[in-house]
């Protein structure tokens, strides 16, 4: 996934679980519009709960070999090195107004039902954090539950492969992992 110059540079100074977990987080950061922790946390495909995602994502967001002057600054000279790349031409949009309203009705109607139908499943754990019980109203609506049940479940078969050598690089974590994929099948199920 890397280009080899990054691999060259980042494979010394990272474990493989290490590396893995940043091929991943890499590709789930070009993927989200709103960079913070708690949205990379939902898209992480790591099947395990929410509130652990980010718990994980911190701790290696926090790893001494990640400091700038190890690892970006030799990418940055390379990267320099390199041959500049061309612009890629805009995207034209092809959507007219009327249609793109229809579509995003449908998508939220569907999201919604979603989001119902995976209430009845133990899965929301998985989803988002837990509502606390002081709360009077639930921390997140059916919609939101149907989209990042269908998001996580794309991230995770988009990166299945480096997903599933990361869950074999954390054997200590085996349990959690079965009981993390046993949730996505049940949302698959939903959809």
């Amino acid at each position: 996934m890397f280009p080899q110059f990054y691999q060259k540079i980042l494979q010394p100074h990272l474990s493989t679980t290490q590396y893995l977990t940043l091929q991943l987080l890499v590709l789930v950061l070009q993927s989200v519009k709103n960079v913070s922790l708690s949205k990379l946390a939902q898209r992480f495909p790591q099947p395990i709960k929410a509130a652990s995602r980010v718990r994980s994502l911190q701790r290696f967001l926090n790893l001494s070999q990640l400091r700038a002057e190890k690892l970006w600054w030799p990418i940055v000279k390379e990267l320099v090195k390199a041959e500049s790349v061309k612009p890629s031409k805009k995207r034209a949009r092809l959507f007219h107004q009327g249609y793109l309203l229809l579509v995003m009705a449908i998508s939220y109607t569907l999201c919604t039902l979603q989001g119902i139908a995976g209430q009845q499943t133990p899965v929301n754990d998985y989803l988002a954090r837990p509502t606390e019980k002081s709360r009077r109203v639930e921390r997140h609506s059916n919609f939101y539950l149907g989209c990042y049940g269908f998001s996580w479940i794309s991230s995770f078969q988009c990166w299945s492969q480096l997903a599933e050598q990361l869950m074999q690089s954390k054997a200590h974590k085996r349990y959690f992992y079965a009981r993390g994929l046993q949730a996505l099948s049940l949302i698959q199920s939903t959809l």
